[in-house]
């Protein structure tokens, strides 16, 4: 496919302090001008907000981008994770079968991939109940970090 594609995506951070999340917006945003894969047409960044009324606060980007290829999309999904995503050029894609099987094999290792990371965390916590129902860990008190 030759045709330039272009996106619209909304990145949302959500955390704590304020300062914290403006910081990650920034870095965000910076990323996102490094990437080689996509030329950026404008973002606009939102300055956080309270969430909710809780100790938290939310701030995103909006970007408007070009990419060359559907797996330019998928990547970028991969690296920034965002809220949404539109594309709002062409209004259709014509895409070739081994591009669909790249795309989903891409998908599918990212999966496996956070399937093992869940698995070990998941068992990693199942020792860790064990060792303290059996009183094998001592406990942690707030001395003991310092």
């Amino acid at each position: 496919m030759d045709e330039t594609i272009t996106v619209r995506s909304i990145i949302e951070i959500l955390g704590g302090p304020k300062e914290h999340v403006d910081k990650a917006l920034n870095t965000v945003l910076e990323k996102l001008k490094q990437q080689d894969y996509l030329t950026l047409i404008k973002e606009q960044k939102f300055d956080p907000v309270e969430y909710e009324k809780k100790p938290l606060w939310t701030g995103f980007i909006e970007a408007e981008f070009h990419v060359k290829k559907v797996q330019d999309i998928i990547s970028f999904c991969f690296d920034f994770m965002p809220s949404s995503i539109e594309v709002i050029q062409p209004t259709s894609l014509l895409v070739k079968n081994k591009d669909i099987d790249n795309l989903m094999n891409d998908l599918l290792a990212h999966m496996h991939k956070f399937d093992m990371v869940f698995k070990n965390v998941y068992a990693e916590n199942l020792l860790f109940k064990r060792k303290i129902e059996r009183g094998e860990l001592k406990e942690i008190k707030k001395e003991d970090k310092k």
